[in-house]
């Protein structure tokens, strides 16, 4: 769980979430801000804890959940429970080393499967901003060497 999220006000006015459902864009913004969400946008959501939090039916949340879906919003595995939001990490990147070892700490949770393999194509592809990350963390830019480099 994390006690904040980002969600970038061009969410309102994407043409993937205009074109969703009114229930649809609910459950995506409740995916995004949930309280069993995470830092990697891959985390288990019963639909039950949907259904609670939102004060919905099985069937509504059912059929929002294959909207997301059919749309390329996020993949629910109903056998396991887990979730992944597409093109979370994206939006939300691993900004330092720190949450770069707890992203890889996240992932190890996520049992293996088709959401576990999707969640690795996500951060492989976010990747690059991890090792920047890394890098700048222990490089500063403004460091000067105190003696004469040869």
């Amino acid at each position: 769980m994390r006690d904040y999220s980002k969600i970038h006000s061009s969410f309102w006015t994407s043409d993937d979430i205009r074109g969703m459902s009114e229930d649809a864009r609910i459950l995506a913004l409740y995916v995004l801000t949930c309280p069993h969400s995470n830092m990697i946008g891959c985390f288990r959501l019963p639909d039950a804890y949907v259904c609670d939090d939102l004060q919905w039916s099985s069937a509504r949340t059912a059929k929002a959940m294959s909207e997301l879906s059919a749309r390329g919003f996020a993949t629910h595995c109903q056998r396991s429970k887990w979730i992944i939001i597409h093109r979370y990490m994206k939006w939300n990147q691993v900004e330092n080393p720190n949450q770069g070892k707890a992203a890889a700490r996240l992932f190890d949770q996520i049992p293996d499967g088709d959401i576990k393999s999707l969640c690795a194509m996500a951060m492989d592809q976010c990747a690059a901003n991890i090792v920047r990350a890394v890098y700048e963390h222990h490089i500063p830019s403004d460091e000067t060497l105190s003696k004469p480099f040869r």
